[in-house]
């Protein structure tokens, strides 16, 4: 059946039959605009499950929150001029307590702790 599909130009995918896929699928998590793939190059798609598993739970939902503060603040800040400069602003926020303020369901206050991170006091 695979050797028909493929003559087709039908892709396929044979979970546990490597040989016969023409193409593999990643296990994914996804978590707003955060996508994590994972694969295991069709070798063990049960182990990609189970690390998928152990990735959802320690990436829970507020990810997505999160990214979507940082979308909001990318539009709102002033960013410091060099790449160096603004790569340190971004590391500053990310490397700080506004996600857990994000988790905490403090929005606004985790958008002025990120935003005094990258513009520094008012």
């Amino acid at each position: 059946m695979s050797r028909e599909a493929s003559a087709r130009g039908i892709l396929v995918n044979v979970v546990d039959d490597l040989p016969q896929c023409t193409f593999i699928a990643p296990s994914i998590v996804r978590r707003g605009d955060l996508v994590i793939a994972i694969s295991t190059g069709g070798a063990s798609p049960a182990l990609a499950v189970r690390i998928r598993e152990r990735l959802e739970r320690e990436f829970d939902e507020s990810y997505g929150s999160y990214l979507g503060l940082i979308k909001r603040l990318k539009a709102a800040v002033t960013l410091p001029e060099t790449q160096q400069a603004r790569a340190d602003a971004w590391y500053r926020v990310t490397d700080s307590d506004v996600l857990e303020l994000v988790r905490a369901g403090k929005i606004d206050d985790a958008f002025a702790r990120a935003r005094a991170l990258i513009e520094g006091p008012a």
